[in-house]
């Protein structure tokens, strides 16, 4: 995970800060790119839809003051995204969305209490790196193949 160091700016409205971002995604991450702001969902607007140099859709929440409430609220539209990946894709036809690789999560905010420290902590134990999900998915595959031949 990438930590970037941006002057502390001051935003009176988390549109200013979206706008900003919106127009220089690659301050975020470079190769990022912004697929749609604002996207209606069950439990609010998401903030900001990407797409990252990996074709990897990225669900960004936005905040101009910490708070803990952040990560249960993109947690909400993570979930959103799984469980409304046809729509998404219907949606965003003419992007150039990897949809067999996990979207991932990024919260952008002055920044984190200790809570949201040690669940990210805790998170990224459980989740293998990118190269390792892809190989681990292609050998369960593998493995399902050749225990489909087996039988």
């Amino acid at each position: 995970m990438s930590v970037i160091g941006l002057k502390e700016l001051k935003f009176e409205r988390e549109s200013e800060l979206e706008a900003i971002l919106t127009e220089n995604p690659s301050v975020i991450e470079e190769g990022l790119s912004v697929i749609d702001t604002q996207v209606i969902t069950n439990s609010g607007r998401l903030d900001i839809l990407g797409l990252d140099s990996g074709k990897v859709l990225v669900v960004i929440e936005l905040k101009i003051e910490a708070s803990d409430e952040m990560l249960w609220q993109t947690l909400d539209y993570y979930d959103w995204v799984f469980r409304n990946i046809d729509t998404v894709k219907r949606l965003y036809a003419g992007s150039d969305i990897d949809y067999s690789q996990t979207p991932r999560l990024m919260l952008i905010a002055p920044g984190f209490s200790e809570v949201i420290k040690e669940i990210r902590e805790k998170i990224m134990e459980e989740i293998p790196e990118p190269k390792k999900r892809r190989k681990k998915k292609e050998r369960k595959k593998k493995e399902k193949e050749e225990s489909d031949q087996g039988n």
